[in-house]
């Protein structure tokens, strides 16, 4: 029916000894085959598992004390500090050749710097 989650055949290993991953080839797509109408796959659920997600923030916050109850707050907050490239995951339908294996999406944002003032009274 509708929205039901079709799995392909294993015929090989998905990630033999000496296989080397790449963008165009995250798995050896000639490990899988298509099934047939109707019918579900011989492969288990995770069996190739997508490129991993990292990330790291940082805030600094600074207080500067003014005369009377006020003050001054600095702020410097960062998303993605270092910049690291975070990839989507490979295309996974065995009946579109161009796009099976293949990694063609990221995933996040890049590098983010917000400075801010804020005035306290």
């Amino acid at each position: 029916g509708q929205g039901r989650i079709s799995r392909a055949n294993c015929t090989g290993e998905a990630l033999p000894d000496g296989f080397d991953q790449t963008l165009d080839t995250w798995f050896d797509v000639t490990a899988f085959s298509a099934t047939a109408a109707r019918a579900y796959g011989s492969c288990g659920s995770n069996t190739v598992r997508g490129p991993g997600y990292k990330s790291m923030n940082m805030s600094l916050f600074r207080t500067i004390p003014l005369p009377g109850e006020r003050r001054a707050e600095l702020r410097v907050e960062t998303f993605n500090l270092f910049n690291w490239a975070n990839f989507g995951f490979p295309g996974s339908s065995v009946s579109n050749l161009t796009s099976f294996g293949r990694i063609t999406s990221s995933l996040g944002d890049p590098r983010e710097v917000q400075l801010a003032v804020k005035f306290y009274f």
